[in-house]
């Protein structure tokens, strides 16, 4: 009996030593400077996303309209591109600073080189600091390289008056 112990031992040592390193990519993490990205918006508000971490949008339109509400909601954001050398499972958005009311979303997206979102978060109301982890939808069919898009998007409504700020300290991409 100890002989056959001793025998499937080895043999699951053996079949862990043959599955050789993980595939997972090596986390990664990235401070400011980052990389601006799209901003919009009406002539009704502001919008602004500093290098340096900082993204502010606010909006008033006070007088409801007729049917719906007119102009377009303002968003801020910043962006990094990240070359895969793996899987990624997870990005991770540091942030301090943050004052965003509830009609105002941190968005967090991440998206492939098809353009296809594999990932995206949008919490609204945060203050404070924090983090905000974007589960990904990997498979075979993601390409490189990976754009993380992060900043504030202002949900419209009319009579409103809406902003936030936030300051992002650190973009993490974990395989």
């Amino acid at each position: 009996m100890p002989r056959r112990l001793v025998a499937a031992a080895l043999a699951t040592v053996g079949l862990l030593a043959l599955q050789g390193p993980s595939t997972a990519a090596p986390a990664k993490t990235y401070a400011p400077p980052f990389a601006v990205g799209p901003s919009g918006g009406d002539s009704d508000g502001f919008a602004s996303a500093d290098p340096q971490g900082r993204v502010t949008v606010m909006r008033a339109y006070p007088a409801p309209g007729p049917i719906n509400c007119p102009g377009a909601g303002h968003f801020a954001t910043l962006k990094v591109v990240h070359n895969l050398t793996g899987p990624v499972h997870k990005v991770t958005a540091a942030y301090d600073q943050a004052l965003v009311d509830p009609y105002v979303h941190v968005s967090v997206g991440v998206r492939d080189a098809t353009g296809r979102w594999i990932g995206n978060a949008k919490p609204a109301g945060l203050t404070n600091s924090g983090s905000i982890a974007v589960p990904i939808r990997w498979d075979k069919t993601v390409r490189g390289p990976l754009q993380v898009v992060f900043g504030l998007e202002i949900a419209t409504a009319c009579p409103h008056v809406d902003a936030g700020t936030i300051r992002f300290t650190s973009v993490t991409v974990s395989g």
